[in-house]
């Protein structure tokens, strides 16, 4: 009988420690699969926001080259008499595109309404620079002699090969072409801070001094103190 009953504790020991490591097992595995059911959950949504991102951008795209298009078709609108439409020579243009279940609203603002990236003035470039760059007066007025200085119209060699070659542009061409916008970046005084600020708002062509007021979207108008 005490063998029975030594037998029998043990038994019950040993099935009490199997227990516990079943236990351990389960919550283990559990633990295992709720983190791979967590980072596929993340896997997921990371790749639904990516998705979301490219549609958005591809969407963007499609409708600004319509938008375009469509200007152009505006622009050589005739009336009845066989005259310009004068709707259509407008220097803003907007348009309202429906895809799907989304509704896009468009608008094309000419190049004078910004500030060319080749602008000689410093005043137009400290009022840009404090209005939409939001530096005070006297870093902006600094900030802009060194830009009007600067050599960036120099520092580009775009189409600058023999004439009748592919790497010839025509000096209409090479006056577009000569200066990039993140040249700014390079002057002293600039910051990515104000640089980021003030990008969307500079011309990467050289259409003449000065603002359009009447071609110019909203931040510019603010800016420039047009009503």
């Amino acid at each position: 009988r005490r063998l029975r009953g030594g037998a029998v504790s043990r038994f019950s020991k040993q099935r009490g420690v199997a227990m516990v490591l079943v236990m351990w097992l389960v919550a283990a595995m559990s633990i295992t699969v709720g983190g791979a059911l967590a980072l596929a959950r993340e896997e997921i949504g990371l790749a639904s926001s990516r998705l979301g991102e490219a549609q958005a951008f591809a969407l963007a795209k499609g409708i600004a080259r319509l938008a375009v298009m469509d200007r152009a078709r505006a622009q050589m609108a005739v009336n009845e008499n066989g005259d310009l439409d004068p709707a259509g020579l407008s220097k803003v243009f907007m348009s309202r595109y429906e895809i799907d279940d989304f509704t896009v609203s468009a608008t094309i603002y000419p190049a004078s309404g910004f500030v060319s990236v080749a602008e000689s003035d410093p005043a137009v470039w400290r009022q840009l620079l404090t209005g939409v760059g939001g530096m005070d007066n006297v870093a902006a007025a600094t900030l802009a002699e060194q830009i009007v200085n600067s050599e960036l119209e120099r520092t580009a060699s775009a189409g600058s090969g023999p004439p009748g070659s592919f790497q010839f542009y025509s000096r209409y061409r090479k006056a577009r072409s000569a200066v990039y916008v993140e040249q700014l970046l390079g002057i002293e005084g600039m910051n990515r801070a104000v640089y980021d600020r003030i990008r969307s708002s500079i011309s990467p062509f050289n259409v003449g001094s000065g603002v359009d007021p009447t071609a110019a979207p909203p931040e510019m108008l603010a800016a420039f103190g047009a009503t």
